[in-house]
């Protein structure tokens, strides 16, 4: 592994990809501010005692400030200076927090009664809130706030599913400013204390050289395999994110060493970033830190972090077994071989080499899970650990490998440079290769002394760098939040879902993971998955999924938007280094993580896997073996390789396979891996006969109708099971297709008492009538003995209960009629003498089964 080929040119660099990088005076200052920031976090972490409210405020002060002077307005705009706006909007920006801090308890006596100073203090801070929020991440999200603070504001002219009276305001900032519901609520707590200081500890073990290290031990594990630099990517990444908490700085120190290695082995520059896209993203599902939003979960759900992680440790497994999986496929379908193991170290001394990095990583796993510390105090400890460990372990080394030089009558000197080569990142490395060589140990001392000091400055000052953007995003999602517990939109957005889910968990699942999804194709992964948990989590636990499981459920699909087209953050880092298209790579990034999609739907259904409730060996070690194999299964079908080639049925085949081995059940598992021998037994047949005749591609034609029916037989399968609904009026019937979730209103008109009648259901997904809503009832028709009128009109709640044929019996002359949604009403009547109608419905291939 030569020096050429892990150097690559990076065009962006983590989470401040557009930051300013200023020089001289104004350079330091910031630099000044940006570490005066990080000792602060600590200090307060570990030793002060300022109020809850007062951290908010001082912390977003900070982050304000830093926001208006290191991201430029715009993009295109020059980023070695800072226009003196930009220095008047800092200044001006931190004046809102700073008001909150100096005069909270006061805006708390006066509640109700505040005045015009303090609501134009909260419009400064929420302007200048989104602007921050714009500059550092981009509009999506302040695009977001402002439209919920708009949806406030209107809401009485909003539609009556999610209306509300509407709010004035001064009502609205009065929610968001002065108190702890909005700005300063709990996703900016989180951020304030667990989110900064572990991203404190990931930018500060990124200065040690741990990220070259892990990936160089990867690179000697499995670099010589088939596809070997791909499959040390991954876990190279896997291990730097699981602390790093950023799949965008991951990319950015992990990637610049392995990207260039895919390269050189055969994958193309757009499958290299995607490995890498993927592999970094997945990092953030990896315990122990898991990024940002893990540290939010545990203030919503009071889930205590210990378990958070560890009901994520076994979905890690099978997310990274599915991402190596691609990548075998990937290495044999186009014939990628690994390094050649003479040009790789050995694994044992790589290992032992620096060992001692991992030794603040270690501290943090006993901290966590074995002392019971808090997250806060974990890291607080983490942080020196990590500093200490660093400088012990270099002078060590240094002292060893000098000595050692000397004794083999070599320049002790150049055992000293090494060491320091060895101890520091790559980045580092390049800034300091140009200097003389060392001398004497004087010299030897004070550099050693002095690159120490550096990599500490400017370890505190990028977890500052770091912090800012989520610490932004986490701010403009309590503006969200707040504007939801104000108008009540997060129950009326649990209706909603269990409308069109119809009570079916796995109709709610897909909207939920389409919906988290698309929400974080522009909104970071801590603010998606805030909002998503206020919104839509308890619409699934209502649906009797657990808590964790719910929350978790979220959670995964809020990261995997960071490798979804065309925004995912991660695979335009990647691109940069690999030089390939940004929206290539996003694609070839989420080709290799499409086995993750699957992994929430699986510990959805087997809560087991999160190691929740009373867990069975046996059980779980099942639903591992069938959760591999299905991942497996999946990654055929994304490579569209096997033994060999792989055709579109049997990828379509794979695919089902893996659908089947979700559902917790031993019959429906055996059923998917039947259809997996099928295939297995086929593809053994191909071979034989590529043995026998050699491989011939398919013709144009053939290609052309295979992917016609790959695209046509899905859509028919589909369109088959579409339900029907048909009145049978005893001489008539007729029909009509509709679409799961649509509505049914029957309305008649008692013809003795001249009393109205009317039935709502909903058409379920399972192609039956779900009692939905509401049966109302005129005061003596038919009525319940316990019934109580209120205005002449009873109203009963929906029951729940599910029909598929509902037989109704009306006096001959009754008027009935029958609306589908919002169309027209629809008039019938019973046969003359019958006074009978039947309801029904079944699906649309029912009617054309002869049977």
């Amino acid at each position: 592994m030569t020096q050429q080929d892990t150097k690559a040119p990076v065009s962006v660099a983590g989470e401040g990809a557009d930051q300013r990088q200023v020089t001289g005076l104004v350079g330091l200052t910031i630099m000044v501010i940006a570490v005066s920031f990080s000792l602060f976090q600590l200090y307060q972490s570990g030793i002060g005692l300022m109020p809850a409210q007062n951290l908010r405020a001082v912390h977003l002060a900070f982050v304000l400030g830093l926001i208006f002077l290191l991201f430029p307005a715009f993009s295109g705009m020059r980023k070695n200076r800072i226009p003196i706006i930009d220095l008047f909007l800092a200044a001006v920006a931190i004046a809102g927090p700073l008001y909150f801090y100096f005069y909270f308890f006061e805006m708390v006596m006066r509640a109700g009664a505040e005045t015009t100073f303090d609501f134009a203090m909260g419009v400064l801070t929420i302007v200048a809130l989104l602007e921050a929020t714009r500059r550092a991440i981009g509009p999506v999200l302040p695009v977001l706030a402002i439209i919920f603070m708009l949806y406030a504001f209107f809401g009485a002219y909003m539609p009556d599913i999610i209306g509300h009276r509407g709010y004035s305001a001064e009502r609205i900032v009065r929610h968001l400013y002065p108190t702890t519901e909005g700005i300063f609520g709990i996703p900016l707590a989180v951020a304030s204390t667990f989110v900064f200081l572990f991203v404190l500890f990931g930018a500060v073990m990124q200065r040690t050289g741990v990220s070259d290290y892990l990936t160089r031990l990867a690179m000697a594990g499995l670099g010589s395999y088939q596809g070997g630099p791909a499959k040390s990517a991954v876990l190279a990444s896997a291990m730097m994110g699981s602390f790093s908490g950023s799949s965008t700085a991951n990319v950015a120190t992990t990637g610049t060493l392995t990207i260039p290695l895919m390269k050189r082995v055969g994958f193309s520059p757009a499958s290299a970033g995607g490995v890498e896209t993927a592999a970094s993203t997945t990092g953030q599902f990896v315990p122990p830190v898991m990024g940002a939003a893990a540290f939010v979960m545990v203030e919503m759900t009071g889930i205590p972090y210990v378990q958070i992680i560890t009901a994520a440790l076994l979905p890690a497994i099978l997310d990274l077994a599915g991402i190596l999986f691609c990548v075998h496929m990937h290495a044999k379908k186009m014939n990628i071989r690994g390094i050649p193991r003479e040009e790789l170290p050995p694994v044992l001394p790589t290992l032992l080499s620096q060992f001692h990095l991992l030794i603040p990583v270690l501290g943090l796993i006993f901290m966590l899970v074995i002392a019971n510390f808090t997250p806060t105090r974990s890291a607080f400890f983490a942080i020196p650990l990590a500093l200490l460990v660093s400088l012990v372990a270099r002078n060590t080394i240094i002292v060893y490998r000098a000595l050692r030089t000397q004794a083999n009558g070599g320049d002790p000197f150049a055992g000293v440079q090494e060491a320091l080569e060895k101890e520091r990142s790559s980045v580092a490395r390049e800034k300091a290769a140009a200097r003389e060589p060392l001398t004497s140990w004087r010299q030897t001392i004070t550099r050693t002394w002095a690159d120490w000091g550096r990599d500490l400055v400017h370890g505190l000052a990028d977890g500052a760098r770091q912090a800012i953007p989520i610490s932004a995003a986490c701010a403009t999602a309590g503006i969200i939040i707040g504007i939801i517990t104000l108008t009540g939109l997060g129950l009326r957005m649990q209706s909603i879902l269990l409308l069109l889910s119809g009570g079916e968990l796995w109709a709610a699942l897909v909207f939920t993971a389409i919906g988290s999804i698309i929400l974080g194709l522009g909104v970071p992964t801590t603010a998606n998955y805030i909002i998503m948990a206020t919104l839509m989590a308890p619409a699934l636990i209502q649906l009797g999924v657990p808590p964790l499981a719910a929350h978790m459920f979220v959670f995964y699909f809020g990261i995997l938007a960071d490798t979804t087209p065309p925004v995912g953050l991660g695979a335009y880092v990647a691109a940069g280094i690999a030089r390939a298209g940004p929206i290539r790579t996003s694609l070839e990034g989420f080709k290799f993580s499409i086995t993750a999609f699957i992994i929430p739907f699986m510990f959805v259904y087997n809560p087991t896997l999160l190691l929740i409730g009373d867990v069975q060996i046996f059980e779980l070690g099942w639903l591992v073996i069938s959760g591999l194999i299905g991942v497996y299964a999946l990654s055929v079908m994304k490579e569209g390789w096997w033994l060999t080639r792989a055709n579109a049925i049997e990828r379509i085949a794979m695919t089902f396979a893996a659908i089947l081995l979700i559902q917790p059940s031993f019959i429906v598992d055996l059923a998917g891996f039947g259809l997996m021998g099928a295939v297995l037994l086929w593809q053994f047949q191909k071979v034989r006969s590529e043995a026998r005749h050699g491989y011939t591609p398919p013709t144009r034609s053939a290609q052309i109708a295979m992917g016609v029916g790959v695209v046509t037989l899905p859509a028919v399968v589909l369109t088959m099971t579409l339900p029907v609904v048909t009145v049978d009026e005893g001489v008539r019937t007729w029909s009509r297709v509709v679409l799961p979730g649509s509505r049914v209103t029957l309305e008649h008109v008692h013809s003795v008492e001249q009393t109205r009648v009317e039935d709502r259901f909903q058409v379920g997904w399972r192609a039956d009538l779900i009692h939905q809503r509401t049966v109302s009832r005129s005061l003596g028709a038919g009525l319940p003995a316990d019934a109580r009128a209120r205005d002449g009109v009873l109203t009963t709640r929906g029951t729940g209960e599910r029909f598929t044929a509902i037989p109704m019996r009306f006096d001959a002359n009754s008027a009935a009629t029958i609306q589908f949604g919002g169309d027209e009403p629809v008039e019938f009547a019973p046969a003359e003498g019958s006074g009978r109608v039947e309801l029904r419905v079944n699906r649309l291939w029912e009617r054309f089964w002869p049977w």
